[in-house]
């Protein structure tokens, strides 16, 4: 069963280039940087969605 696979493998990784493996790790690296970059963003606007939802679905209290 691990034949075709091991083929496949080896013959993708004949296939790459040195421009190509490169790029997949500059292109890797962007990602993980634009990650770091707006993690804070991100958790904010999670928090700020939850927040939302809670007060949406809180009781209401009665106004006298």
């Amino acid at each position: 069963m691990s034949g075709p696979i091991m083929s496949t493998l080896i013959a993708v990784l004949q296939g790459l280039s040195l421009i190509a493996v490169i790029q997949l790790v500059l292109g890797m690296g962007v990602v993980a940087l634009l990650a770091l970059l707006f993690k804070p963003l991100l958790t904010g606007c999670v928090r700020a969605a939850a927040l939302a939802v809670k007060l949406h679905f809180a009781p209401k209290r009665a106004e006298l």
